[in-house]
Order: structure tokens, then C-alpha cells, then sequence
């Protein structure tokens, strides 16, 4: 059988359950999504770190900005380091954002089985020997975008990373803020146009101990869909959930400006869809070190 969405990505995992997904039958968003879950239930390192979505298609040309933010939402701001401590790395522990934009781009898709992206996920997940990894993915598919919001799913990362730990994240922070869901950045060239996120130059590095991976695909209605994540390697452990979450934050020093919370931090998105002319899609690209390039399926 011929899959009709053709993929690339740089993690096997994340092709392969793609694959898997598009021979069921999934559009090209449905597929990429079900990619990065599956690599989200292998690797510890996915669920607490950045991600950020460009798709076109559905009527639609949009980014979704699943990128980590600035911890401190609602809280009071902390006294802060001075200079001379040594900032404890927990203090480094971003708020999560990828749940809600991940959510708002799957609902642009007409097709709404959500159980095939997750259940990747949870089989990686047991499959990686993390039962725990693998209950956490089941939450996620019951709640929601919303999901982090639930006490049952954040109150694991405060015991790591909350205001007693000598952290910054709070409840706040687990609550679904600011735009998620903004127009792709159109422009023009010598090859024709492109699309890709309007962050897309803000960070040329990845986050500290964090690799940059990518899941493209672009099916045959015409339809392609780009998801760009950052896997943490070295990070804080979150052993409730077998996870790992990077040092994105930015702690408070006395005599620095403040980041403000809610802040979405920089990641390295480095994504196009390109077209020929003004409106035939021709590829979708992730530029770089791990440069992909899919063609439209035959």
C-alpha cells in the first residue's frame, strides 16, 4: 500500500509512527502529531521542552507557538539571586506551553481521532520501559490542552521546581495564557514564496542540553505540516513522570531586569513550507543541521 502522506523526520520513532499513522489514514497534521507523541513517549526529554507548529492547509496558514515561557504567573516576584549565589538548577525549570498549541493546530483538522496520536505515544512510552511516561500521555488524551492545568499532572513539577524548592513555577503558570494560534510569516524570494513562523530568526541556538528535532509531512489534499521540538538530553529529573525538563528559564538576579512571566522563550524553528509561483505547494523544509525536505506524494 502507498502511504498518501510523505514524511521525514529526523527521529526514526517519530517516522515510523508517523508512517504507521498516515497508512491509517491521517492527513499530514495528524500524522506529524502522532510522530511527535511517539518520540514524546520514547524520550524523556520532549514532554517539558519547547515546540512550535507550522501548518498549511484546511484553509488555513497558521503557526502555533508551543515554545516554553517564563515561569513567575501570578506569583509574587521573587527577592532573586544575588551575583555571587550559586542559582540552584531547578530555578532554570521553564513553564511548559506545547499541550495547548498542540491542541489548537489538531482542531483545524476535520478528522478528529486524537486516540492515534496519543496511543503512539503511550506504546513508546511502555515500550521504553516508563509506565509512568506512558500514564502521564493517558492524561494528556483525557484532559486536553488544558491538561497541565490539572493538579494531578503539574503538582509533580512544583515538588521539583515550585517556590519551595527554590524555583520559580507556580500554579499560574500551568494555565492556558496568551496567543497560541497567530498567521504564518509569508514571504518572497527567488524560489517563489514560503511560509514559516514569525519567531522563526529569534533563536539561532538550540536550548542548553537540548537537541532540535522536526517531523515534516505533506499529504495529498495538498496539505503539509511541519512540527519543530527541542528533546532535552541533559536536564532536571522529574522522576514522577520519568521526564526531563531543560534549563530554558531565566532566573531572577537583583540588578537585572526581570523577563516577564508568561514570556515565551526562544527556540530554534528553522521551518518553511515553500510554494512555486504564488499558491502550488512544492516542499516543506527544516533548514539546518537537520535539514528535511518532503515532496508532495504522487
Amino acid at each position: 500500500m502507498t502511504a498518501p502522506v510523505n514524511i521525514r523526520a529526523t527521529d526514526d520513532v517519530a517516522h515510523d509512527a508517523a508512517l504507521e499513522a498516515s497508512l491509517a489514514g491521517a492527513s499530514a497534521l495528524r500524522a506529524a502529531a502522532t510522530g511527535y507523541m511517539a518520540a514524546a513517549g520514547e524520550h524523556p526529554g520532549v514532554l517539558l521542552s519547547g515546540v512550535t507548529i507550522l501548518l498549511y492547509g484546511f484553509g488555513a496558514a497558521r503557526a502555533f507557538d508551543g515554545r516554553l515561557r517564563q515561569p513567575g504567573l501570578g506569583a509574587r516576584r521573587p527577592r532573586g539571586w544575588l551575583h555571587s549565589d550559586e542559582v540552584p538548577d531547578v530555578a532554570w525549570v521553564a513553564a511548559p506551553g506545547n499541550l495547548p498549541a498542540l491542541f489548537v493546530a489538531l482542531g483545524y483538522d476535520e478528522d478528529h481521532r486524537n486516540a492515534m496520536v496519543f496511543r503512539a505515544g503511550i506504546n513508546r512510552a511502555h515500550a521504553a520501559g516508563s509506565d509512568a511516561r506512558a500514564s502521564l500521555i493517558e492524561h494528556i488524551q483525557d484532559r486536553g490542552g488544558n491538561a497541565w492545568a490539572d493538579p494531578q499532572l503539574h503538582r509533580s513539577l512544583l515538588h521539583i521546581a515550585g517556590a519551595s524548592q527554590g524555583g520559580m513555577l507556580g500554579r499560574g503558570d500551568f494555565e492556558v495564557t496568551g496567543t497560541l494560534d497567530v498567521a504564518g510569516e509569508r514571504l518572497t524570494d527567488e524560489g517563489g514564496s514560503l511560509l514559516r513562523v514569525p519567531w522563526a530568526t529569534e533563536a539561532a541556538e538550540p536550548t542548553a542540553g537540548c537537541s532540535v528535532e522536526a517531523v515534516c509531512a505533506i499529504d495529498r489534499r495538498g496539505t503539509a505540516a511541519v512540527i519543530v521540538y527541542e528533546r532535552c538530553v541533559n536536564g532536571i529529573q522529574v522522576p514522577d513522570w520519568g521526564l526531563l525538563a531543560p534549563r530554558a528559564s531565566q532566573p531572577v538576579i537583583r540588578g537585572v531586569p526581570r523577563i516577564r512571566p508568561g514570556t515565551p522563550r526562544s527556540m530554534p524553528c528553522p521551518a518553511e513550507i515553500r510554494f512555486s509561483g504564488t499558491s502550488t505547494l512544492q516542499c516543506a523544509l527544516v533548514s539546518g543541521a537537520a535539514a528535511l525536505k518532503v515532496l508532495p506524494p504522487e
